[in-house]
């Protein structure tokens, strides 16, 4: 309990110095520009892999993201070892450390180590020292912001959420850092039989609910058919896309609009508000860029074919152009 209040202490403090959803532009991409800089240097001068694919690339003040290279979850796995600023971090040990795991250990007593689903066909490896995951926590609290999930006055929000629950994974460790006696939590498995979910819903009866996508829909039909009897406020998805048809059973059965929120086990990069106009990017802690099958960069509002992400907040493991 007592790492949990430092760490989301030290989350607030940097809560507080991050810029704003409404910043103008040109300060926001000024200041994208200067952490990129600082970003790519970081990485050169500590990992060994990234001195090694940045070797002949100046780093300056104007420096072009697109002079980078791109790296790969599989590279950046298959080169782990080079890879991580620690050298005490061998992949080998921290993949032993994930199989002991069972709560919120830290392994060195300096890491959190997550791994990724391996849905993409390679299974990834990320961990965070604390001031990483202090930082990664301010994107929780902007998300909350955004969504309106605040804790109240006088008495606990009661909030539910429906997703992975074992400490391997990105949504069950911010879960756990939260659970600091200010909201009424409950935390349930995605892969619990939908009886059973459905069960312990009306029992904690949560005015706020977070799930995957196509849970959330799910229990918006079992709402819809009488079985699920519980008044949400608020509706947020994540981890999946959401389609029409699961936000269409989300408004039917509480009246809704959801909110979602595009994160990784590498980071959190966006959310929208109650506009529900699109995804507020957090470009202050990442840069994201929209290409083509070259790598090259689309034209605003032109479909790319994928999304490269660069993390601000990675410093033990870098994240540019990924």
């Amino acid at each position: 309990m007592i790492r949990r209040l430092g760490d989301l202490a030290g989350a607030m403090r940097y809560y507080r110095r991050l810029t704003s959803v409404g910043t103008p532009r040109e300060e926001l991409l000024a200041l994208q520009r200067q952490r990129l800089v600082a970003t790519a240097r970081h990485a050169a001068a500590a990992s060994p892999l990234y001195r090694e694919l940045y070797a002949g690339i100046e780093l300056a003040e104007d420096l072009d993201v697109h002079a980078l290279p791109v790296v790969t979850k599989a590279m950046l796995m298959e080169r782990f070892d080079e890879w991580v600023t620690d050298p005490r971090l061998r992949r080998s040990e921290v993949e032993a450390h994930l199989e002991r795991v069972r709560g919120d250990e830290l392994y060195l007593g300096a890491y959190r180590c997550m791994s990724t689903g391996g849905t993409t066909g390679r299974k990834g490896i990320f961990v965070y020292d604390r001031d990483e995951w202090r930082q990664c926590l301010t994107a929780v609290l902007r998300w909350s912001e955004l969504t309106g999930v605040r804790p109240r006055l006088g008495r606990r929000v009661r909030i539910a959420t429906v997703g992975a629950t074992s400490p391997l994974h990105m949504t069950a460790r911010f879960a756990m850092s939260i659970d600091l006696g200010l909201y009424a939590q409950r935390q349930l498995d995605a892969r619990t039989p939908l009886c059973e979910l459905v069960a312990a819903l009306n029992e904690h009866r949560p005015e706020h609910l977070v799930a995957y996508s196509s849970m959330a829909s799910l229990l918006a039909l079992e709402q819809l058919e009488g079985r699920l009897r519980i008044a949400l406020r608020v509706v947020c998805t994540t981890s999946e896309v959401r389609t029409e048809e699961m936000t269409a059973n989300i408004r039917a059965a509480w009246g809704v609009e959801p909110f979602d929120l595009y994160g990784t086990t590498e980071s959190l990069y966006a959310g929208d508000c109650g506009h529900h106009q699109g995804m507020h990017v957090f470009e202050d802690l990442s840069l994201m860029e929209v290409v083509d099958q070259h790598g090259d960069p689309v034209p605003d509002g032109v479909v790319g074919a994928k999304l490269l992400v660069t993390s601000f907040i990675k410093r033990t493991q870098p994240v540019l152009r990924y």
